[in-house]
């Protein structure tokens, strides 16, 4: 390396002053020079003064200068500009314009020493930059437009060259051209392979292809942090053998980055030249649709900020002041400071050796592991900056309207670059509404659409989003619930023939049979809620590759927070996708509900969707304006599409209004004119706007209440005759909507029914969230309809209050029972208001209230039998039997259940759900094998197991298996009962059984305490912990044993802590003065201190145990098992 000189004094040099020697390169000594004009004019260049040897070789100066010709011909804001070329003295020079800043090599070099790896973001933009230089010059073509066939030849990081302002410009086209024909041998092979492409390292023809795959190597360093043919240091030889093969490193097997850039880069390092991308213009496009795509505002502003802060570290790099770059002899491998910084025309400046640029070991570095591109950074709620879907700055939108930068996405989509957009901001309102003008463009490009549409209804339907994908799929009424219902009755037999078509895409049996469960065409499926959901996922996941792999798919999901649970998981599995298939995914949400998909994350944690901002016009309307002067016509068409909360085929609109098509799409017309109206695929049309349908509910529904309740009487009609032949109406498509049809057609008790039923379909085949979900959106209808019978709302609640138990979330649960007691009272109903007492019971038991739990339920109890309630009086005596379980009083347990069973067989229940049924028995089993009287827990076993072979309840078999494992404890087997209860644990948990799934997961952790697998009860207990969303005593439960197995299996202080954990407690058995809690704690001491070698403590706690166990009434080989 050579010191940067400042001149004693400037040299003339021409018309030029040289002022500073920055360079040596290969071919010439470079300067900084200035021009002089008129009235102290004055302008900054770079001097390219030719070696002696060269400048005398005729053949070099005449290829020379005809590469500068063409050179200086090229004019673009990415090329480095070529001023003059001349004759001075006894040489020849190029004067070049000067840029201030650095070249990549000098960049990299620099990032290196600080320990910093390359921004993403700012790689992938400097490149995009070449690419754009590079496509301005490949398409150059001459007076006569015939191509100039324009190469570069001589692409390397040395040759890009930034300003601190923020500007990318590349350098010295041509000079390796000129070398080539004036025959000047190759006396650097690393120099000149390093950065070339297997046909110019074999010596064949160029092509601008070439120039791609050189590009494509200075991206691949950029963002890994090595060059992929230095790997273990080769020879020049060797390298140069390398070169010529071109056979690269997956990017993807070194750095971590999003699955888009990957393919980016892929693209560009195909050893076959047609095999790359086809030009450097569709790179650009490619790279700019990522930056787009990656949330980050990457420009020349953000590079010019980046400039500048690696500006303020370069005398701390370079202490003795910036080096310049020496190529007029070999590199000195122990020349300190790297790649000199300098202030340069780094246009100018030949490019480094590669080995002073690259690092030797092949391993990615820590730092560049841990990086997140900014793609995975996406923002979770603040709209990116970086795109704007109808931003005017981002370019002309094209031809045929598409967004300019979402043409860029498409573009980037036909490479087979993914991606997963959630686009929020200004998305248009009414007949200008972005999603709904994409569709019939988007396959105008050759691209494949698919359309979903969350409505408010969907919240409350299993998959909702996974029918219609399906029924764009294979073609069953593909655009909408109300479609089919316009054709007339349902033909269930063809529709069942035409799902039969996903067979032809490779479903299994099994995938088939949950597609035509969730389409409404089987009753019910007696699958766990788990495997529905895995097939549901495979099927889409199948569908879609089929589909992607003729041509670019590009789904689109508006309103995506208003499906179900399950759809916004099943997009979370979508976007996944886009990072390995031609498949761009584009979400909206409506205001406020955002976060539904910017806080899904992937596996790693990070956000799946990029949150991108639209400049365009807001999503709302003057609400208000629309309403006044409306028409006949109007009005009606508003009034339907209010009452339906989801769009309607314009079919069923003339039918319903019962006026001719013609004058239905005249209404269409004028509303879409007032922004009112949004025109969707399939010859439908939706309200514009969330807020428009709360307003049309007071000012036409509500205002016109004889109108409205035609109209939703003949669209119940319609559904009914659609729906003619389904084995059960709860499980119809239609459901929801159907219960809101009747509320406002004044069928209150027909409402009422089907909200319950449904209800408790939803929660019979699994899906108890979404069942949650239904009983809050009926409440809400009920209210808005004022239904007038606040004992329906007491029903939903406790519905509700039901499922969240059963999901072990008593938070939940309480809130669903706020307020239902005062309800009760007012409209003077005893028996709701015990049902609401006992499901608060039921809370406090879960809560392990133990004293809340006993007092209600005692109450419950004293009434029901007061007002001769025998279910309620079965299910209160039950719950007293399980709290004496708890509390640790086998007796009074036994004799409660002994009074269920009295009340069953005198025939005093005239109804017992088989639920409570199976609970009384197993907890019958328990209570006579804690006795020690195994015959008559047998005795009751059987009865349990005849009870769940009689029908397919997951609950049932759940009993089953917890009335198992007490038999296995009696007799001493606790491995069988501990691989019983695993097993049991997993169906629970696959039928959403949560509550069920914590009591096997307890006996099974304590099984294992019982055999020593302590490392067992430790995952046990994290399961437990995962499992409770509030307080249980199942979740301490197993913490206390998890602290047992740590003073067992920790050393030191960690396990004196884990003994403070048992001793904590110890603590609180003492405050709630519970002798079961008592006999697990002292047992657990026991055993604790027995193992640290404290043998008089843990004799204290084996006789505490023992007294309990006794006061507990338990058998004496139970005794003797707990404390041996």
């Amino acid at each position: 390396m050579s010191r940067i000189t400042t001149l004693p004094s400037p040299i003339q040099f021409g018309k030029y002053q040289l002022t500073e020697r920055i360079a040596n390169g290969r071919m010439a000594e470079v300067f900084k020079a200035k021009r002089d004009g008129v009235e102290g004019f004055e302008k900054i260049l770079v001097v390219k003064r030719l070696y002696p040897h060269y400048a005398s070789s005729e053949h070099f100066i005449n290829a020379f200068v005809e590469e500068a010709k063409l050179t200086v011909s090229l004019s673009h804001a990415n090329i480095a500009q070529v001023l003059d070329l001349g004759q001075q003295e006894d040489g020849y020079f190029i004067a070049m314009e000067y840029i201030a800043g650095y070249d990549l090599g000098t960049i990299h070099a620099m990032l290196r020493a600080l320990g910093r790896p390359f921004p993403l973001d700012i790689a992938v933009f400097t490149v995009s930059e070449v690419a754009k230089g590079l496509d301005y010059a490949h398409r150059r073509k001459d007076y006569n437009f015939q191509s100039l066939n324009i190469v570069h030849r001589d692409l390397c990081p040395a040759n890009v060259l930034t300003s601190f302002e923020g500007e990318v410009k590349l350098s010295d086209f041509g000079v390796t051209r000129a070398l080539e024909v004036a025959g000047f041998p190759v006396t650097d092979l690393r120099r000149q392979y390093t950065y070339a492409s297997p046909e110019q390292a074999r010596g064949e023809h160029l092509t601008s292809q070439s120039d791609i795959f050189s590009l494509g190597l200075i991206l691949y360093e950029l963002v890994s942090g090595y060059h992929p043919y230095e790997q273990g240091q080769p020879s020049p030889e060797e390298l140069h053998q390398r070169a010529m093969q071109g056979v690269v490193t997956p990017i993807g097997q070194v750095a971590e980055l999003p699955r888009a850039m990957e393919q980016i880069i892929d693209s560009m390092l195909q050893p076959d030249p047609a095999m790359r991308v086809d030009s450097a213009g569709t790179l650009y496009e490619e790279l700019i649709s990522y930056l787009f795509a990656s949330g980050e505002k990457a420009d020349n502003r953000s590079l010019s900020v980046f400039m500048q802060e690696l500006r303020e570290h370069e005398d701390a790099i370079f202490p003795h002041g910036p080096q310049a770059p020496d190529f007029s002899a070999p590199a000195d491998p122990g020349a300190g400071g790297g790649v000199g910084a300098m202030e340069l025309d780094l246009d100018d400046i030949e490019e480094l050796d590669a080995s002073e640029l690259i690092e030797e070991p092949m391993a990615v570095r820590p730092e560049q592991q841990q990086r997140r591109s900014t793609y995975e950074r996406m923002a979770s709620v603040v709209p990116s900056r970086a795109t704007s879907l109808h931003d005017k700055a981002s370019g002309p939108a094209p031809a045929d309207g598409v967004p300019r930068v979402l043409s860029d996405v498409l573009m980037a989509l036909r490479s087979g670059s993914g991606g997963a957009l959630h686009v929020v901001g200004g998305l248009g309102a009414g007949a200008d509404y972005l999603l709904d003008t994409l569709p019939e463009r988007i396959r105008a490009r050759g691209h494949q659409v698919w359309f979903g549409m969350g409505v408010e209804d969907d919240r409350a339907v299993p998959y909702g989003l996974a029918t219609q994908l399906i029924s764009y799929t294979v073609g069953l009424a593909p655009t909408g619930r109300f479609t089919a219902v316009s054709d007339g009755a349902r033909d269930i037999d063809r529709e069942r023939d035409i799902l039969d078509r996903i067979l032809d895409f490779g479903a299994d049996p099994a995938e088939h049979q949950v597609a035509v469960h969730l389409c409404g065409l089987m009753e019910t499926l007696r699958k766990g809620v788990h495997f529905k959901s895995e097939k549901v996922t495979s099927l889409i996941e199948r569908l879609v590759r089929h589909n992607a792999r003729d041509a670019p798919l590009v789904m689109l999901c508006d309103q995506a927070d208003l499906l179900d649970a399950r759809s916004v998981a099943l997009l979370a599995r979508l976007a996944e996708l886009t990072r390995e298939l031609p498949l761009l995914l584009l979400v909206t949400t409506t205001e406020g509900g955002e976060g539904a998909v910017a806080n899904l994350s992937g596996a790693d944690g990070q956000p799946l969707f990029e949150s991108t901002s639209v400049a365009g016009a807001p999503r709302s309307i003057d609400e208000e304006a629309v309403l006044r002067g409306l028409e006949a016509t109007e009005r009606q068409i508003l009034t339907a599409l209010a009452l339906a909360e989801q769009p309607l085929p314009v079919r069923l609109l003339s039918e319903l209004l019962g006026v001719d098509r013609g004058v239905v799409d005249g209404g269409i017309a004028a509303l879409r004119e007032k922004q009112a109206l949004r025109a969707l695929d399939g010859d439908r049309v939706a309200l514009a706007t969330p807020a428009l349908l709360t307003i049309l509910y007071d000012e036409l529904v509500v205002g016109d209440m004889p109108w409205a309740v035609s109209y939703a009487q003949q669209m119940l009609d319609m559904i009914e005759r659609a729906d003619l032949g389904t084995i059960n109406p709860a499980a119809s498509r239609w459901t929801s909507t159907r219960i809101r049809l009747l509320a406002w057609a004044g069928r209150r008790d027909e409402a009422i029914a089907l909200a319950l039923a449904y209800s408790d379909l939803l929660r019979n085949d699994g899906w108890r969230a979404i069942a949650i979900t239904h009983c809050v959106i009926a409440a809400e209808v009920f209210a808005r309809v004022e239904l007038g019978c606040p004992q329906a709302d007491i029903d939903l609640g406790l519905r509700r209050a039901q499922v969240c138990l059963e999901l072990m979330d008593p938070d939940g649960a309480e809130r669903a029972l706020n307020g239902m007691g005062h309800r009760a009272v007012d409209v003077a109903d005893d028996e709701r208001l015990l049902m609401v007492q006992f499901a608060t019971a039921e809370l406090a038991l879960q809560r392990d209230d133990a004293a809340v739990a006993f007092a209600a339920a005692t109450r419950v109890a004293s009434t029901a039998e007061l007002l001769a309630m025998g279910e309620l009086l079965v299910r209160a005596r039950l719950l007293l039997a399980r709290w004496q379980l708890r509390y640790g009083n086998l007796i009074p347990a036994q004799r409660h259940l002994e009074a269920v069973f009295n009340l069953i067989g005198a025939g005093r229940v005239r109804r017992l759900d088989p639920e409570d049924h199976g609970l009384a028995l197993e907890a019958m089993v328990a209570v006579f094998a804690q006795l020690g009287q195994v015959h008559q827990a047998a005795t009751y076993q059987s009865r349990l197991e005849w009870l769940a072979s009689q029908r397919d309840a997951p609950a049932l078999a759940a009993l089953v298996s917890l009335g198992r494992t007490h038999l296995s404890l009696a007799a001493g087997q606790a491995a069988e009962a501990r691989a019983e209860a695993e097993a049991a644990y997993a169906a629970a948990l696959g039928h959403d059984l949560r509550a069920q799934a914590a009591r096997l997961a307890l006996v099974a952790a304590e099984a294992a305490f019982e055999v020593g697998e302590l490392e067992t009860v430790q995952a046990y207990s994290q399961q437990l912990t995962h499992l409770s969303v509030g307080d249980s005593y199942a979740a301490r439960r197993g913490a206390e044993l998890a602290s047992f197995a740590g003073v067992v299996t920790q050393t030191g202080g960690e396990s004196l802590e884990a003994l403070k954990g048992l001793h904590a407690a110890l603590g609180r058995a003492q405050r709630v003065a519970l002798p079961r809690d008592f006999l697990h704690t002292h047992v657990l001491l026991f055993r604790a201190l027995k193992h640290l070698g404290s043998m008089s403590d843990a004799e204290h706690h084996r006789k505490e145990a023992a007294r309990y166990a006794q006061q507990c009434a338990l058998s004496v080989s139970t005794i003797k098992r707990l404390i041996a």
